[in-house]
């Protein structure tokens, strides 16, 4: 929905690694998307460069002040247009997303959309994507018949995968 990768989470992780890791060489933005085009993969980075469990705390303590502080990101053109629409036709508006509900909503607080529900980021990997938890209790919390009836749009593979092992319909949004 927003542009977080640019503006919050590609910093926040070159912010950890001059703090644990100055010679380290940082990668560009685009090497960062090509990181975390598969599920892991930003674990996997960090743990090939040795991360210790105190540093990925950090690590996380550091995206934590990102997400907190930094100015919200913009909204993807036509997004917000394209939730007030399925909404108007009665359509849930359900988020789900890496970062947390807190920072969501602070995030949909500056615009017309109310999400009917925000599964935001959790240590615990069985209710985060790519997990089909949050696809699942969004089916029995609002009634569906079905998995099926969802369709879930993400920019990055956790999302896609999610959809796809919860028996959601998945859309990939390239920005």
């Amino acid at each position: 929905a927003v542009d977080s990768c640019r503006c919050i989470h590609h910093p926040a992780l070159l912010a950890a690694l001059k703090f644990w890791r100055p010679q380290h060489i940082p990668w560009v933005l685009s090497g960062w998307f090509a990181l975390n085009s598969a599920p892991g993969g930003l674990t996997k980075y960090l743990n090939d460069l040795g991360f210790t469990k105190e540093e990925h705390m950090k690590e996380y303590e550091i995206w934590r002040e990102w997400t907190s502080t930094s100015p919200i990101p913009p909204f993807y053109p036509g997004f917000l247009s394209l939730l007030e629409k399925l909404q108007q036709h009665s359509v849930k508006v359900i988020i789900c997303s890496h970062s947390e509900d807190t920072q969501i909503a602070r995030h949909y607080k500056t615009t017309s959309i109310t999400p009917d529900f925000i599964y935001g980021w959790s240590h615990d990997k069985t209710k985060t994507k790519p997990a089909p938890f949050p696809v699942l209790d969004a089916v029995a919390k609002f009634g569906l018949d079905s998995p099926a009836d969802c369709a879930v749009v993400d920019d990055m593979a956790p999302g896609i995968t999610m959809a796809q092992v919860a028996g959601a319909y998945p859309i990939c949004a390239a920005w």
